[in-house]
């Protein structure tokens, strides 16, 4: 239990001190990575799923390929993932699956949150055989828009919500972490402007009116 209780805080340790230089588009793939790598250090994530999700299928000859079965909304890219989704061992017979299914596919598509299971099944079998990330890489191959939605409940659902909300940025707290050989760096997106805190910083520490000019 204690070892446990090390663990849950050293790993929530180096999110919050990591997604403190991030940008926030970016808090995501690290809660992300952290994620997959604890669960792969279990054995809960298949290793050729996971980099299916990240890379999609790849075709560089489509003679072969079976026919689309409903090109009116199954896109090209969308169908060369689920044609070479059909190599990944778990999903065999998918291709048949949507040969035989084109509308039950279509209504799981057009829901509007494909990635909830509470919200959308998937059609016929595969709503129990597919776990939380190969439900994600149905979402990958057909719902592009709503990857960053699955990958936010993936993470939340394996680690817990505070991994997928970024705790604000405490300046006090950060200026503890920091030493004359370590400084704070601020890398600001436009329209930031971060004086007015680092003025009450300084004013709260008792750094006096040298600092004050420094920041002018």
């Amino acid at each position: 239990e204690r070892i446990q209780h090390l663990n849950d805080y050293h790993t929530y340790a180096v999110y919050k001190y990591t997604a403190r230089g991030l940008f926030e588009a970016h808090k995501l793939l690290l809660s992300l990575q952290m994620c997959i790598r604890i669960l792969q250090s279990s054995n809960q994530v298949n290793v050729d799923e996971w980099q299916f999700f990240l890379k999609g299928g790849i075709v560089l000859d489509r003679s072969s390929q079976p026919a689309n079965p409903a090109p009116s909304w199954i896109s090209e890219l969308s169908w060369d993932n689920i044609v070479e989704l059909e190599n990944v061992p778990h999903f065999k017979g998918v291709v048949q699956s949507f040969e035989g299914n084109a509308a039950g596919w279509e209504e799981w598509y057009r829901n509007a949150e494909p990635e909830s299971p509470d919200k959308s099944e998937l059609p016929g079998e595969w709503e129990s055989k597919c776990n939380e990330l190969q439900r994600m890489i149905f979402v990958r191959c057909l719902r592009m828009d709503r990857v960053e939605k699955a990958a936010t409940a993936y993470v939340a659902n394996s680690l817990g919500r505070r991994y997928v909300e970024p705790p604000v940025l405490d300046l006090y707290e950060t200026y503890g972490d920091s030493t004359p050989l370590a400084p704070l760096i601020f890398v600001l997106s436009p329209g930031v402007d971060p004086t007015a805190n680092l003025r009450q910083l300084a004013a709260a520490k008792g750094l006096g009116e040298v600092a004050m000019r420094l920041l002018d």
